[in-house]
């Protein structure tokens, strides 16, 4: 498989490469490049796997920055459908916990969890084309004792209060309007998206 990520002469950072680039090799589609401090996240579903990947690239260019040897936000370029809402709040925290300036940029879709990722950005760009779609988490509990059932409606109901605290946080929508968007679970264009203060600029 070819690297995209090059650390030149950190050993440190070198090891981190090899590390991540297994987990590639394990299913996960995410990319790095060191020289335009980009994370490219192009995959249908968040999991896991993916998690793991973008947690130790978010670690390499976390170092080249704080090295002082680039000046530029680092970014993160994405397109996804959404997937585990838990590793979507996972990866916000990586990201919003690191204190970095950080730009996150739209290209094609980002949907479900993957627009708490792309809130996350201390600068929001979003390509003209582009779409984000919010929705409340979509529960798997037809199933079961009544019990299972309304314990897994309330674990859904807290991440659910969580990603709606975000949003409500990192945009303009006020909660009416948010309601209304998860309801109808409609797509947001690149205008409504700076409308809304969902997004900063729009590319293109």
């Amino acid at each position: 498989m070819k690297k995209i990520a090059k650390a030149g002469k950190n050993d440190e950072i070198n090891q981190d490469i090899e590390i991540v680039d297994l987990a590639q090799n394990s299913g996960t589609a995410i990319e790095i490049d060191e020289e335009l401090l980009t994370i490219y996240i192009f995959v249908d579903n968040l999991d896991k796997i993916q998690l793991l990947g973008f947690r130790r690239y978010f670690e390499i260019l976390k170092k080249i920055y704080l090295a002082g040897q680039r000046s530029s936000p680092i970014n993160i370029e994405f397109c996804t459908n959404g997937g585990q809402a838990t590793v979507g709040l996972a990866m916000y925290d990586i990201i919003e916990s690191s204190g970095l300036p950080v730009r996150t940029v739209a290209l094609g879709e980002v949907v479900s969890a993957g627009v708490v990722v792309f809130l996350a950005g201390t600068e929001r760009l979003i390509h003209k084309n582009s779409i984000l779609m919010t929705h409340r988490s979509h529960n798997g509990y037809g199933e079961g004792s009544r019990d299972e059932v309304e314990n897994s409606s309330n674990q859904l109901k807290t991440i659910d209060e969580l990603m709606r605290n975000i949003i409500l946080e990192k945009s303009k929508l006020t909660p009416r309007q948010l309601t209304k968007l998860w309801l109808s679970e409609r797509f947001i264009t690149a205008p409504e998206a700076i409308k809304w203060g969902l997004a900063h600029k729009i590319v293109g």
